[in-house]
């Protein structure tokens, strides 16, 4: 445990229960959203591997715009999505 961890630990050990019980949640919820992240790239390096592999072929065949030609040709704010569209076209 690092002394900052114990320092927060120590801290928090001198509140209300509920208190306690409020950031120990939070300090789980944070963890486990940390380890959803983790899987999540984990398992989608190949998928972006993919897509970057179709972007730079599109990019070499002419097939994309800059985003200043999309925004300027635009004659109402685009989406992102739609953006992303223009750019990787499946």
């Amino acid at each position: 445990m690092t002394s900052l961890l114990k320092k927060a630990f120590d801290a928090a050990s001198l509140l209300p229960v509920e208190r306690r019980d409020a950031i120990a949640e939070l300090v789980l919820s944070e963890i486990e959203d940390d380890t959803r992240w983790d899987e999540a790239f984990a398992n989608s390096q190949d998928i972006l591997a993919d897509m970057a592999t179709k972007a730079i072929a599109a990019h070499k065949a002419w097939q994309t715009k800059s985003m200043e030609e999309i925004l300027r040709s635009a004659r109402r704010p685009v989406a992102f999505g739609k953006l992303l569209n223009v750019y990787h076209p499946m």
